[in-house]
């Protein structure tokens, strides 16, 4: 469903991508849930996440070099969330490729490098369970814009943007980095307040009154398009500070393809894009029509129309 023209010439030789668990294609140190049906790839998802299927499709007679720096349950700053988890966030994985870049550790760059950096779903999802969590706030949550907290929390929404700024702008200044012709696409955030995760919060928080339930989720919308907002405004911020670099930076806006699938799943052949495939221990019989596997993370089929709406992001850039 998405036709491409075939490259007869690669415009890149390696993908670097930093992230969080949307990502991270194997190397998460904790195992994803500790959960054994996860364990074969080591990736929240029951196949192959897009970064391999986007440099495998970027390819014209091999597929691209891949360096995945993401990691499941990644921050941008653990210090503007203060979760005390010690997982790798974006800020230090960057520095970890910056690192071996300038050992030498990293090869394949002589043509181009794409950098992917996809990140905010959790921090979002931080900030607003610190607002709207009875049990975090006296015994009362956050439940309208209006509201004192949820005030704080679009604060805290745009301190993430602005990490998200140095963190391009620190790679993109990299002397090394810029021996090779490089190529950015940051990632905004999914409608996730879809999933049965932030759904499941919402409705105990609620204790019952509908109404609240919706008002809490509503808030999770706006802080995800406050944050993508402010994102692609800063990105293009960074692009016309310099034009006089030959280089695509942008942002890939997922909400259009995601949203499309929320509203029209039956142009992608779904039938479920609100629950999840795998739950209480059971993995369901048609995996192919489901949006998400488990609780937040997609299926292996809309990893696949990820990975393809990414490449013709790209191939016309």
């Amino acid at each position: 469903m998405f036709p491409f023209e075939v490259q007869s010439v690669p415009k890149y030789s390696s993908l670097v991508v930093f992230g969080d668990s949307y990502s991270d294609n194997g190397h998460n140190p904790l195992k994803p849930l500790q959960n054994p049906v996860y364990d074969a790839l080591g990736n929240n998802s029951k196949g192959i996440l897009w970064p391999n299927l986007l440099a495998k499709q970027l390819g014209v007679h091999k597929p691209l070099k891949l360096y995945d720096y993401a990691y499941n349950g990644a921050h941008a700053n653990e210090r503007l969330t203060n979760m005390g988890l010690n997982i790798t966030d974006t800020r230090a994985q960057i520095e970890t490729y910056l690192s071996q870049l300038n050992s030498g550790n990293i090869t394949d760059q002589e043509i181009g490098v794409l950098y992917c950096l996809w990140i905010g779903i959790n921090p979002i999802d931080e900030i607003w369970i610190e607002a709207c969590d009875p049990e975090r706030n006296g015994g009362k949550g956050v439940q309208y814009p209006s509201d004192l907290l949820f005030k704080n929390a679009t604060r805290r929404i745009s301190q993430q943007v602005e990490e998200i700024r140095y963190q391009v702008e620190h790679l993109r200044e990299n002397a090394v980095v810029n021996k090779s012709p490089s190529s950015y696409m940051i990632i905004t955030v999914p409608n996730v307040s879809v999933a049965s995760l932030t759904k499941d919060l919402a409705r105990k928080w609620a204790r019952g009154d509908k109404q609240k339930e919706k008002d809490i989720l509503r808030l999770l919308e706006l802080l995800i398009e406050q944050y993508n907002k402010e994102l692609i405004c800063t990105i293009s911020q960074i692009h016309l500070k310099d034009l006089s670099r030959h280089e695509f930076i942008d942002t890939y806006d997922v909400t259009k393809l995601w949203n499309s699938m929320l509203t029209h799943p039956e142009k992608y052949e779904l039938k479920n894009v609100t629950g999840p495939c795998f739950e209480n221990n059971t993995i369901c019989s048609n995996i192919d029509e489901y949006l998400f596997w488990d609780y937040i993370h997609p299926t292996p089929r809309v990893e696949k129309f990820l990975a393809h709406d990414m490449q013709e992001f790209i191939m016309y850039k």
